[in-house]
């Protein structure tokens, strides 16, 4: 659970318990000395200050759960191992989709469907075949075949549970339930996604063009949303640090920028000499890089596929990098001498995009970072955390060492993975991630401070 998880549930931790014979435990038992049944399946824990120990053993199922770390997202991470006598043991899920404040689970997909706009509706289905790759790749690719299984969050798409795949699902497996969809779908996007997965079931899409057509017709519906930006920055170096080794951009309430399309925030990193050096140099490069690559959009004329795009701010990031880990060497700095920071990023990429009606204007929103700096979406209903930190804790998780949860007391737990400039682009793996808004929130990107 990330610090700004645990802080907003300190009051109430509701967990989906999962495992033989968890469905039927009666609504006010007490499990334990340590949880409460308050619905099906739903747990909560009484306890939620002390982290669950890892048990010395980690059953089988678990580990997608770990390895699948970076996808929090969308997906529930392990909380607690129950053994059970002669039986598999009860899992509690964190991160599930379900709603602290009333203890329920959030709508199912399918029963949203309805009732939502088009173009949520197919970046809905976008999110899930982003999720298809790598949940195959762990086995639990069924878990996107059951649409119970799948839950919302206004945008955002969460998977209850990880389902194990008794043989590798195909990809028109997936298209059967997404047709079912297609017969109730906004008139606005039935007939295409009809036809999308007519082809998928006859043999005659591949996924790159199953990628595509899902982009283009995901553009053409978000053209309909209509967004006004406002930036702001600023920075403070906090009660007990007399010197800012944060940088970003734009800094001030009104900053003069005729098109905001660009937020940068980067934290030097503690315990490094001249983490103030290493972000602001971050900042200036990094801008600069992406107001070339707006310069050079604005020229195509077509849209550009997301995946170049991720490619080019991945680049950008390594020349950052380069350039800072060349100064440490020039400087023959060495271990904790080497200055570093951290880094999160937001890019507004405007997309032209033609259809039979004529041209259209899109804005994709990238959001990039390296470290442990942060970027959250904000709107009255709730928060979500669009990154997931490079620390140890982290590492331990996806490596399948432990639960993410139980380590949040050890002393290295925030230690950084990886940070700009302190080693070569050989070693640093940027995380770009594309969202569509269509709704009114505030982006926010912040340091860990």
């Amino acid at each position: 659970m990330t610090s700004a998880e645990h802080v907003t549930s300190q009051l109430r931790v509701c967990l989906w318990a999962i495992g033989p014979g968890a469905e039927s435990v009666p609504v006010g038992q007490q499990v334990g000395d340590r949880y409460e049944v308050i619905a099906p399946q739903i747990w909560r824990d009484l306890t939620p200050n002390t982290p669950p120990q890892t048990p010395e053993s980690l059953p089988e199922a678990v580990l997608p759960y770990l390895k699948a770390h970076r996808l929090r997202l969308h997906l529930p991470g392990v909380y607690d191992v129950l053994p059970q006598r002669g039986m598999a043991p009860w899992v509690l899920l964190e991160n599930a989709p379900v709603n602290a404040r009333s203890g329920q689970l959030y709508p199912a997909l399918s029963g949203a469907w309805m009732a939502a706009p088009p173009v949520r509706q197919v970046y809905w289905l976008w999110q899930l075949w982003q999720l298809w790759a790598p949940l195959m790749d762990l086995g639990v690719a069924a878990s996107l075949l059951n649409l119970d299984n799948l839950r919302v969050e206004g945008w955002r798409v969460r998977v209850l549970q990880l389902i194990p795949d008794a043989q590798p699902p195909t990809l028109k497996a997936l298209a059967q339930g997404w047709q079912t969809l297609a017969e109730v779908a906004n008139a606005a996007i039935a007939t295409p996604l009809k036809n999308v997965c007519q082809a998928i079931l006859a043999g005659e899409m591949p996924p790159e063009q199953l990628t595509v057509d899902l982009n283009y017709l995901l553009l053409k519906e978000s053209a309909s949303c209509r967004h006004r930006f406002h930036l702001a920055g600023a920075t403070h170096p906090g009660p007990q640090h007399s010197r800012n080794e944060d940088a970003c951009y734009p800094e001030g309430e009104k900053p003069e920028i005729p098109t905001p399309r660009i937020a940068i925030v980067c934290d030097g990193v503690g315990g490094h000499e001249a983490g103030e050096v290493a972000s602001h140099t971050a900042v200036r490069s990094l801008q600069l890089q992406l107001e070339g690559l707006l310069a050079e959009s604005s020229h195509e004329e077509q849209a550009i596929p997301p995946s170049l795009i991720t490619q080019q701010i991945e680049a950008a990031i390594r020349v950052v990098n380069d350039l800072v880990n060349t100064q440490n060497d020039t400087q023959e700095r060495s271990e904790r001498q080497r200055m570093g920071t951290t880094l999160v990023m937001a890019l507004l990429m405007p997309q032209r995009l033609q259809t039979p009606q004529g041209w259209l204007q899109v804005d994709e929103l990238y959001i990039a970072h390296v470290g442990d700096s942060r970027a959250y979406w904000i709107t009255p209903d709730y928060c979500h955390q669009l990154t997931v930190d490079d620390d140890i804790a982290g590492r331990e998780a996806y490596t399948g060492r432990s639960f993410y949860t139980a380590l949040r007391d050890r002393p290295d737990a925030g230690a950084l993975t990886q940070a700009l400039g302190t080693r070569s682009s050989s070693h640093l793996t940027p995380h770009v991630q594309r969202f569509m808004l269509d709704e009114a929130g505030v982006l926010l990107l912040c340091s860990d401070g």
